[in-house]
C-alpha cells in the first residue's frame, strides 16, 4: 500500500549532484523490537514544515502497508517487509530515473534492502555502487544467525546475496554490493555471527576504537577511497545508533560511546560536495524515544545539508 505524502515542486533545483532532491518516506517499524520508528517519516515531515526554510521541500512518497500497525514478530512478517523494501526500490528506480536525488527517511533498518536495491539497480547500466554504512551494529545477520529475529539487523547480509530469498531477490537475484565497495563506520555492538561473515567477505569495518584513535575525518577518508575505487557512485546510510545517545536518543538499540553529531555533520557536508553521491538513507529514528528533539534536528541538520546546495537557508 502507498500514500503520497506530498508532491514534488515542479521547479528543478540542483544539489550536490546537479539533481533535484526529493524526500521518501519508509514507515515500518516491524523489523525491529520498537515499532514506534514506523512514525518516524511521519514525524519528520511535520517537522520540516513546522519551518520556514524547508517547508516546501518536495516529498516523492511513503511507503507503508496496513501490517505495520499489527503486532508482529520481525520474521513473521518477512513477506510484508520484502514487499515493502521492493515498493521502496521501485519508487527509487523512479526517482533516479527522473533526475532526482533520494532522500530515504525511515522507519527501522531493513530499509536498506530497498534503498540500496533500488537504487544499484538504477546504477547497475554505468557502473557498480558504493556505500558508506554508518552504524553501531554490523546489520550482517540472517535468519540462521540472527540471536533476536529481527530483519533489521540482516539488510548489510541480503545486499551481498546472503540470507532469505524475500529479501535477496528484491530488484532482482543478483547481488547489488560488491563486498569491496561497503565500509562500515562506527561499529560498537555485534555478534561473533556477523563479524565472521563479513571477514569472510572481505568487507572492511572501521570499529568506534578506531574512530576514537584516528578521528572521524580521517577514517571517513579511507573509507571513501575504498567505496569510490571501481564504483560508478556511492550511498550514504545512516543509522541513528551510529551516534552517540547522548546527542541523539531516538532509537531504540542505542549504544553509549557513538560519533559525536557536530563531528559528523562537518565530514557529511563534505560528503555532500562529492559530485559522486547518489542517496544518503536516515534510518531508526523512534520518535516516542526522542529528548526535546535532540534527535529531530539531527536528522534535520543532516537533510539540510543536502539541500544547501540549492540556496536554501538552514533549518
Amino acid at each position: 500500500m502507498e500514500q503520497a505524502v506530498s508532491k514534488p515542486r515542479e521547479r528543478e533545483t540542483r544539489d550536490v549532484a546537479g539533481r533535484q532532491p526529493v524526500l521518501v518516506g519508509y514507515a515500518c517499524g516491524i523489523g525491529s523490537a520498537h515499532k514506534d520508528s514506523r512514525r518516524g517519516p511521519e514525524t519528520f515531515q511535520r517537522y520540516l514544515a513546522s519551518q520556514p526554510a524547508s517547508a516546501a521541500w518536495p516529498w516523492h512518497t511513503l511507503v507503508t502497508h496496513d501490517d505495520v500497525h499489527r503486532k508482529l514478530h520481525s520474521l513473521d512478517a518477512m513477506d510484508t517487509i520484502a514487499a515493502m523494501c521492493e515498493q521502496l526500490a521501485a519508487e527509487l528506480d523512479l526517482v533516479c530515473a527522473r533526475g532526482q536525488f533520494p532522500v530515504i527517511i525511515g522507519g527501522d533498518h531493513s530499509s536498506g534492502i530497498g534503498t540500496w536495491s533500488g537504487i544499484a539497480r538504477a546504477m547497475r547500466p554505468r557502473g557498480e555502487l558504493g556505500l558508506l554504512w554508518f552504524d553501531a551494529h554490523m546489520d550482517s545477520h540472517t535468519v540462521h544467525s540472527t540471536p533476536s529475529g529481527y530483519c533489521h539487523g540482516m539488510p548489510i547480509a541480503a545486499l551481498l546475496g546472503e540470507g532469505d530469498q524475500r529479501f535477496t531477490s528484491v530488484s532482482g537475484a543478483e547481488p547489488k554490493l560488491r563486498p569491496e565497495n561497503i565500509c562500515l563506520i562506527g561499529v560498537r555492538d555485534y555478534e561473533a555471527e556477523e563479524k565472521e561473515f563479513l571477514e569472510s567477505q572481505g568487507v572492511r569495518v572501521f570499529y568506534m576504537d578506531d574512530v576514537a584513535a584516528r578521528g572521524l575525518p580521517a577514517v571517513i577518508d579511507e573509507a571513501l577511497a575504498r567505496v569510490k575505487d571501481g564504483t560508478a557512485g556511492f550511498g550514504v546510510s545512516i543509522d541513528i545508533d551510529g551516534f552517540d545517545p547522548s546527542l541523539a536518543p531516538a532509537v531504540g538499540t542505542a549504544v553509549p560511546d557513538g560519533i559525536d553529531c557536530g563531528e559528523f555533520l562537518g565530514c557529511f557536508e563534505e560528503l555532500c560536495a562529492d559530485p559522486e553521491l547518489v542517496g544518503v538513507e536516515v534510518a531508526e529514528f523512534n520518535p516516542s524515544l526522542d529528548i526535546e528533539q535532540r534527535t529531530l534536528r539531527v536528522i534535520g541538520d543532516i537533510v539540510t545539508r543536502i539541500f544547501a546546495s540549492s540556496g536554501r537557508a538552514s533549518l
